[in-house]
């Protein structure tokens, strides 16, 4: 299997002294190498790994201009070269092109969660209005017609509604 890894570009993998998840990036690309899997590792230019290394442009994750940088790496250096999957330990903007055109991707996020997160990008990325009820974030509905429409758009829910077409025919 050809697997990509992404890390963020700031550490080396593995890192010198701190960065837990670059210790655990490296051992898993140690693991998959050994199991003969090809690898391809997007990090910092001076990790030393035993796969390909595609060193990022920009050695920072935060700035416009060095997010664009490496996510053209990131996508340039996967599309059309053969990746079964990618599983990125690094910035979802990085792998974000990658969604859309059917590459899976696995992203483990080392961040808790929370409810707050979530009303977050419900409110910002899926632009529907939520309501705070017994601490948990609520789409009221209101919000149905939109939370359909979004439904629809990416073919959430499409098996059910023919399932339930094919047994009233």
């Amino acid at each position: 299997m050809h697997i990509a890894l992404t890390a963020d570009p700031e550490l080396p993998v593995p890192p010198g002294l701190y960065g837990g998840i670059e210790r655990m990036i490296f051992a898993l690309a140690t693991g998959l190498v050994e199991r003969g899997h090809q690898v391809r590792l997007f990090a910092n230019r001076d990790s030393k790994v035993p796969c390909a290394l595609h060193p990022y442009p920009a050695d920072r994750s935060r700035g416009g201009l060095a997010v664009l940088r490496n996510t053209w790496h990131v996508s340039a250096g996967v599309l059309g070269k053969g990746v079964d999957i990618v599983h990125s330990f690094g910035r979802l903007a990085y792998i974000a092109p990658l969604l859309p055109v059917g590459v899976p991707v696995l992203m483990s996020y080392q961040r808790p969660i929370t409810a707050r997160w979530i009303g977050s990008v419900v409110r910002t990325r899926l632009r529907l209005r939520t309501v705070r009820r017994h601490g948990v974030f609520i789409v009221p509905m209101e919000e149905l017609p939109k939370l359909l429409s979004l439904y629809e758009k990416y073919g959430l829910g499409r098996e059910e509604r023919e399932e339930r077409g094919a047994a009233a025919a």
